[in-house]
């Protein structure tokens, strides 16, 4: 799954990093030659449906800037969640599991993402700025830990998962770009890759809004895509709904490499400040482990 992670900048550090800098460099200088065609790879199923060009374009600060403008008092989400997920377990067995959930997200690197059924939860992955993890609840209940620092170690264990927790706020385009460079237009969306990262944005340039992003392996090769899709305001306690954000309400996750995907749709999406629906607990590995009380804390950074 290293391949696939997401090398991002959002806090002055490198975390998830998928491939060295040299590669990301030389991946860039490829991508923006003459005539180069931006590396969006299949599905087709998703890709977003074309748009007519924008005549004259955008340069690459304006687009930067409607991006932007559109997450502006978007620092903090809370959201109920529908989910479908399929993937591999530990042991190589398929898995498919389907409920209702939430996601909680603060910027810049506090997510948690749950899954429960009839209700009790069934899956709980998120993260801090140091450490992710994966709770399955199922049968005796197991946790999965490991730290952001040690990902691309060799003999690192996996998390069970297609996506890991940090990648979904960047997937679902939650967080802002310091800067970009224009690769070139698919369908008449512009491909933006944010500077010193392996992603890869389709956005509308009419709305400034992400429609696809891509996670960029070796070989140039898109190995992880969300498609987003169906804009609603996200409210913001004590201010008019004018000022209130869109988010992605539908988002669909392909893992190209793993035979995994994943889908979220999103509803009741607030900031969180009423009711106080986010809380610390939520991002604290130790007290969900003292909560969810499962027979066995696997450190996937361990040696055997």
């Amino acid at each position: 799954m290293q391949d696939s992670r997401c090398k991002t900048k959002a806090t002055g550090r490198s975390r998830s990093v998928s491939f060295h800098l040299a590669f990301c460099i030389l991946s860039l200088a490829l991508f923006t030659a003459c005539c180069a065609k931006p590396p969006i790879t299949d599905p087709d199923a998703m890709l977003p449906p074309p748009l007519e060009p924008l005549s004259p374009p955008l340069s690459v600060e304006e687009l930067v800037g409607r991006y932007n403008a559109n997450l502006e008092g978007l620092d903090r989400l809370w959201a109920r969640t529908e989910v479908s997920l399929r993937f591999l377990d530990a042991d190589g067995n398929p898995r498919f599991e389907r409920g209702d959930g939430k996601l909680i997200f603060v910027r810049p690197d506090h997510v948690a993402i749950t899954l429960g059924k009839l209700n009790q939860t069934v899956l709980w992955a998120g993260g801090d700025d140091e450490r992710y993890w994966m709770f399955d609840l199922t049968g005796g209940g197991v946790a999965y830990v490991g730290r952001h620092d040690n990902i691309e170690r060799l003999d690192t264990q996996q998390l069970p998962l297609p996506i890991y927790p940090d990648e979904v706020p960047y997937l679902l385009g939650l967080e802002p770009i310091d800067e970009a460079v224009i690769l070139g237009e698919e369908r008449g969306y512009v491909v933006l890759q944010p500077v010193d990262t392996n992603l890869l944005i389709m956005v509308n340039p009419r709305s400034g809004r992400p429609a696809r992003i891509d996670v960029v392996g070796r070989n140039d090769r898109s190995v992880l895509v969300s498609r987003l899709y169906d804009y609603q305001p996200m409210r913001i306690d004590g201010e008019p709904e004018s000022a209130w954000p869109k988010v992605a309400t539908r988002a669909e996750f392909a893992a190209l490499d793993a035979d995994a995907s994943f889908k979220l749709s999103l509803t009741d999406m607030t900031d969180g400040v009423r009711k106080n629906r986010i809380r610390e607990r939520a991002f604290d590995f130790d007290t969900l482990v003292e909560a969810f009380k499962p027979s066995r804390v696997i450190d996937l950074d361990k040696r055997d």
